[in-house]
């Protein structure tokens, strides 16, 4: 098998050198001028796989209601027989569910789906109720009063198109949702849909529709009641199962606690900074004729421009309009919301709530609750920002974004029996897995826990680990791979960036200088919102923005303007918003959101400065006449085989060192020195074929064949470049496991990228099982050998107490570290905490230092709390 593969390696490697000799073969022929292209070496940021592959649609069955899966508990005192549940002896995997929620029913339609006629899945929740019509629906009372339900819930198309069609028209029918954000340009190229944004509540509802249609009566069950003890003690003794899943809602959390939580261990806070809480204004525009708020594009060009003010669509539909607007709070806020809206809450509580809201209050209660306080002001400066009546707000519920974790998401139940006398498993997934969060959008918020369940769902089908467990086995160690990656992206996406956290970003700027702000608060909100409006305009033109967003494309542009995005800064100039609403505004820093283009350079500084120093590292100034001696001299001993001679030849072509750049004979002579069995050619042709140069059109396939070859003759930065696409899934199959072996070897002989990857995953738990003593020595070490990044880590591990005690003196010494070598976030990180005095002493002069320093990196949040003229790039 060995040799087949270094056959097969090989092979690859001949054919890219053949291909790349041919094309600089026809490049020579022709005379082409060749442009000059700077291999990206990792320095832009590529999309990552999320997920899974979806599955085949079932088979369109006829859409009949089967209220026979339903037990009625109302009418009994003892757990239900097997018999009673399982009236046509459904074999196979058996599956309990604590948390008939969105994530509970979502992995029920999919697992039903999945394991047709092979699985039984029970799904206890005791906020369910039957109907007149026979069947379950939520109760009215709880619902009205539940907080959680006015949250939007963004389904990504790959997870909403997991569903069959008519069992996705009966979850998410028509006009209960809105598609307002773009997609990206890969998912474009591959057919996928848009992001559908729909009211949690009405998620719910549907999915409780659809899980009770006829052709899901075999699988499924539903019982109306909680997953307590007796019913564990009734599924222990006498029904078995494979399988444990504690899923979403406050009944499934007493489950985890009662029954998971000795075996998961204690929760560890997982986000950056303290928690961020958001305010949620529930908005029923619908029959609203006189009002005229932003549509569609222009409200998301607002919400992608700052991350104070953030505004959802969840219909928008000629007949109904319906949104939820988001204020983000700053510590002291957080407080006054406590104080006003749940005043006898603990300070225990306060401190970390329990996961989703508090109970939604109508508006006009909680106004009065407010009074006077500044939080009711800004809260109708909000309203102001986007154009909406305060005579169409419903509700207000006050979220909390905790991102927690415990060691694990499953564990093996020693004290409970499989059917075949294996030992069930444990899994946290939805809300009791994490908290809600304060982020919204495809990949984040509500929507984002389905992912972990479509993780599941996707081991235990179409991956095939069911049959392990049926046979009394474990749980392979693949899917359980597979589900904790899944959890880590989704937790490493809500953390958002790393350093200071939003909530103390607002704390210093709503601090600083009360009403009298700089003026250069509001320049750095409109720069933003005017990147934004240019992205999204962009995306339009590619077919990117889905329908809604495309009609409304019309107010981000105005005849004769320069550029888009001209008539909405109108409007909101005239909108009469306050000083304050833009310092925030402007210090809670713009939006990452990689489908139109809003990635990286926004928040880590300004990618032209990239690009700049790697052009002046490829062009080394020309054609000397000493190097024009030494290039033909190298040139007889490269064609007689010589690989060393061959290579630097390359590289001065390449770099114009000496020899006028000419890419395509610096090619031919890398080529030949990869062909001479070169290490370093074979990664230096690997990263060519990567990123494309010149006539060579990027081949990533053999690119990695090139790494590989050159990884297994022991060149370290190939080991890394390996890792690197086989962590991406850059044109090959996403490896994590393969990807952490080739980052280990590159650590182990000391390259400092490779150390930072391997820290960065064994701190995280993404694709391997979580180490957090091992990641910070790998993370140390990174840092000790120059990544500043590492030395960002380990600030923000030490600043929010994630996996390690508390630390705000630590934080700062590292946030200084990665300071100094000049990272824009750890330099804005430590202004923030130099104007607090937060870990460091209060230095207002220090931190206008280092916001300067961010500043005119790019970083926009910096911009923003410059206090001096003139400091914002032209």
């Amino acid at each position: 098998a060995a040799a087949a593969e270094a056959a097969a390696i090989e092979a690859a490697a001949a054919a890219a050198a053949d291909a790349a000799a041919a094309a600089f073969r026809f490049a020579d022929a022709a005379g082409a001028a060749v442009a000059s292209a700077a291999a990206e070496a990792g320095s832009a940021e590529r999309p990552r796989k999320k997920g899974f592959a979806a599955a085949a649609a079932a088979s369109v069955r006829q859409r009949e209601y089967a209220p026979s899966n339903v037990v009625d508990t109302q009418a009994i005192d003892v757990e239900p027989t097997a018999a009673e549940l399982d009236p046509k002896d459904v074999s196979g995997l058996q599956v309990i569910v604590a948390g008939g929620g969105m994530v509970g029913l979502w992995l029920a339609l999919l697992l039903a789906a999945e394991l047709r006629g092979r699985a039984r899945i029970r799904v206890y929740e005791p906020r369910w109720e039957r109907g007149e019509d026979g069947r379950l629906c939520w109760k009215a009372g709880g619902a009205a009063q539940d907080g959680r339900r006015v949250q939007v819930a963004s389904l990504p198309a790959r997870l909403w198109s997991r569903l069959s069609p008519h069992v996705r028209e009966e979850a998410t029918p028509a006009g209960s949702f809105a598609e307002a954000w773009p997609r990206s340009a890969a998912q474009a190229r591959n057919g996928e849909g848009f992001a559908r944004d729909m009211e949690l509540g009405a998620l719910e509802d549907g999915l409780l529709r659809a899980v009770q249609l006829e052709e899901f009566e075999a699988e499924v069950q539903l019982l109306p009641k909680a997953y307590d003890a007796a019913a564990h003690s009734s599924a222990c003794d006498g029904d078995r199962f494979h399988l444990l899943v504690a899923a979403d809602g406050e009944p499934a959390q007493a489950s985890r606690d009662l029954l998971l939580a000795p075996a998961l261990g204690r929760p560890v806070p997982r986000l950056a900074g303290v928690p961020e809480r958001t305010l949620a204004l529930s908005i029923d525009l619908s029959g609203s004729a006189a009002s005229s708020p932003l549509g569609v594009a222009a409200s998301a060009a607002v919400s992608l421009a700052q991350r104070r003010y953030l505004l959802q669509w969840s219909a928008c539909s000629a007949d109904s309009r319906r949104c939820t607007l988001h204020m983000r709070l700053s510590r002291e806020e957080a407080d006054q919301a406590f104080d006003a809206l749940a005043p006898d809450a603990s300070a225990a509580l306060r401190r970390a709530p329990p996961s989703g809201p508090f109970p939604r209050l109508p508006f006009e209660d909680a106004a009065q609750r407010l009074g006077d306080s500044p939080l009711l002001v800004r809260l109708r400066e909000g309203l102001k920002l986007y154009g909406l009546p305060e005579e169409a707000v419903g509700s207000l519920a006050l979220f909390s974004s905790d991102v927690v974790e415990r060691p694990g998401s499953m564990a093996e139940l020693e004290d409970a029996s499989s059917p075949q006398d294996g030992v069930p498993h444990g899994i946290v997934l939805g809300d009791s897995a994490r908290a809600g969060s304060a982020h919204f959008g495809p990949g984040f918020g509500s929507g984002s826990l389905l992912e972990a369940a479509d993780a599941l769902a996707t081991a235990l089908g179409p991956l095939g680990f069911a049959a392990s467990l049926c046979r009394g086995g474990p749980l392979p160690k693949e899917a359980a791979v597979a589900l904790e990656g899944a959890m880590a992206e989704v937790r490493d996406r809500d953390r958002g960036q790393a350093g200071v956290g939003v909530p103390d970003s607002l704390s210093a700027a709503l601090a600083v200088g009360g009403g009298q702000q700089p003026v250069e608060a509001r320049s750095a909100f409109f720069i933003r919102l005017q990147v934004s409006c240019d992205a999204l305009v962009s995306a339009a033109v590619d077919g990117r923005l889905p329908g809604a967003a495309a009609e409304d494309l019309g107010s981000l542009l105005e005849d004769g303007a320069e550029q888009p995005g001209t008539a909405l800064c109108r409007r909101l100039e005239a909108a009469g918003l306050q000083a304050e609403t833009f310092s925030a505004m402007a210090a809670s820093g713009p939006r990452s959101f990689p489908e139109v283009g809003l990635g990286a350079a926004t928040s880590r500084g300004d990618g032209a400065v990239t690009e700049r120093t790697a052009a002046d590292l490829y062009d080394k100034g020309g054609e000397t006449e000493e190097g024009t001696a030494h290039a033909a001299n190298l040139e007889d001993i490269a064609i007689q085989g010589n690989g060393g001679a061959a290579m630097e030849l390359g590289i001065m072509y390449l770099t114009a060192d000496g020899v006028d750049k000419d890419e395509a004979r610096g090619l031919k002579f890398i080529t030949l020195a990869a062909e001479s069995g070169m290490a370093e050619a074979q990664n230096c042709l690997g990263s060519i074929l990567r990123n494309g140069m010149g006539v060579v059109e990027p081949d990533r396939k053999m690119a990695a064949a090139c790494f590989r070859k050159a990884a297994l003759m022991g060149d370290v930065e190939a080991m890394f470049n390996l890792g690197d696409m086989l962590y991406d899934g850059d044109g090959i199959k996403q490896d994590l496991k393969e990807a952490m072996k080739w980052f280990r070897e590159a650590a182990d002989e000391g390259l400092g990228e490779a150390k930072l990857k391997v820290g960065s995953m064994l701190q995280s738990g993404f694709g391997v099982e979580k180490d957090t003593s091992q990641a910070l020595r790998w993370l140390t070490e990174a840092a000790d050998s120059g990544q500043a990044e590492a030395s960002v880590i380990l600030g923000t591990m030490a600043f929010s107490g994630d996996g390690v005690p508390t630390d705000r003196v630590a934080a700062a010494k590292h946030f200084l570290l990665a300071a100094e070598q000049g990272d824009p976030q750890a330099q804005y990180s430590l202004g923030v905490m130099c104007e607090l005095g937060d870990g460091v002493e209060r230095d207002a002069e220090r931190s206008q230092y280092w916001f300067r320093k961010a500043a005119a990196l790019g970083l926009v949040e910096a911009q923003a709390r410059v206090r001096q003229e003139k400091l914002l790039p032209a």
